[in-house]
């Protein structure tokens, strides 16, 4: 194993490393000093983004490299002990601020069209996440921002390529049993039905959430953005008792609902958050004068034109109430016609023309004479 590089002198193994960077890295792409730029990209050379930026844009164009972020207190010399017992040691590995970023390259691209591909590499993607423990959010995605190597305080290159092929052996085993799909299926149903509160642990994603709800088709800037996070920040903490998000925090979230609008990209919905609305009504309506003055003769106009809708939706419930009305007089009517027929049947002059001799009813003979199903007729006939 080589020793591990560090950034602050100039060494083979960083020449080298730099070079396995611009071979597989696209000419230009985003490159980021902080975390609160993550939002404005700008493609730049690739020489150039190495050298200065912290953060890059990895797998936008393409997916070469199979990058986990581990969150946890971890020296490069454990982490690497940790890939070494499931089989596999990383490409290149870089210490971060909480923990590090494990990387395995691939020896050819996989194109993003590439259906069948890119569902394997998520596959291993995910099955790598569990062995190696490291962060769901920050590992099972294919493109995304990780780590400069370059720029880290220690790394270690050693420079092994991988296909595809050579993970399989995580995946092959996957629980195909009945049991296995429903378990499956429950999470999924889990997150999806997910409810997002503003409580340790989900605290930013329920602002989030709760911004590009409250900022959807509002045209709002960015400083009105970060007065709208900050008002929920403030509000919710109160409510909850919990700890406010830092400055640094309201910005980022901020502005990522910005970009989100500015490229009419709002994804949320009402489902996936729990907010305290205030009830409008049936019909839902909003103040009228809520985003300013309105004249007489305009609040007259609106005022008609609710009541119209109104009236249409109210005429429409009482035809369904009329409906159901009559449904259930032509089943009643339909009852005590089937039972009128069976009665003249078993309780006529003819009576014994429908007893077996056995002495049960012939219900054949029944159902032939009054028209009526087998079904039917046995259903009556038990209840005698």
């Amino acid at each position: 194993m080589q020793k591990i590089a560090k950034f602050s002198s100039f060494s083979e193994e960083q020449e080298q490393l730099t070079t396995h960077l611009i071979q597989r890295l696209p000419p230009k792409l985003n490159g980021y000093y902080h975390k609160e730029q993550f939002n404005f990209k700008y493609a730049i050379p690739s020489k150039r983004v190495l050298d200065s930026c912290t953060w890059l844009d990895y797998n936008q164009t393409w997916v070469n490299m199979l990058i986990f972020d581990i969150d946890r207190p971890i020296s490069l010399e454990q982490a690497i002990n940790e890939c070494l017992d499931i089989g596999y040691e990383p490409t290149w590995i870089c210490k971060t601020d909480n923990g590090v970023h494990i990387c395995f390259t691939l020896e050819n691209i996989v194109k993003y069209d590439w259906t069948k591909a890119i569902k394997l590499a998520r596959h291993i993607k995910r099955k790598l996440t569990t062995l190696l423990k490291a962060d769901r959010k920050g590992s099972h995605r294919l493109p995304g921002i990780w780590r400069n190597p370059l720029k880290a305080k220690e790394w270690y290159f050693s420079g092994l390529l991988y296909s595809l092929d050579d993970f399989k052996t995580y995946i092959l085993n996957q629980d195909l049993s009945v049991q296995g799909k429903f378990n499956k299926y429950k999470v999924k149903a889990k997150i999806e039905n997910r409810i997002f509160t503003y409580a340790k642990g989900y605290r930013n994603d329920f602002t989030f959430r709760n911004a590009m709800i409250q900022s959807k088709n509002k045209d709002m800037c960015l400083t009105d953005t970060i007065n709208l996070v900050n008002d929920i920040v403030l509000t919710e903490s109160l409510l909850n008792s919990e700890e406010q998000l830092t400055r640094d925090e309201i910005i980022r979230i901020a502005s990522s609902v910005f970009s989100y609008n500015e490229q009419n990209k709002n994804f949320v919905s009402n489902a996936s958050v729990k907010t305290k609305t205030i009830n409008r009504g049936r019909m839902g309506y909003e103040p009228i004068a809520k985003d300013g003055y309105v004249t007489p003769e305009v609040h007259k106009q609106i005022t008609k034109q609710r009541q119209k809708e109104w009236i249409n939706i109210l005429n429409k419930d009482r035809d369904m109430a009329s409906r159901v009305e009559h449904i259930k007089k032509v089943n009643e009517l339909r009852k005590s016609d089937t039972e009128r027929k069976i009665l003249n049947c078993i309780n006529g002059m003819f009576k014994d023309d429908y007893i077996k001799p056995s002495g049960k009813w012939n219900i054949a003979k029944i159902c032939k004479d009054t028209g009526l199903h087998r079904n039917t007729v046995s259903k009556y006939i038990a209840t005698i």
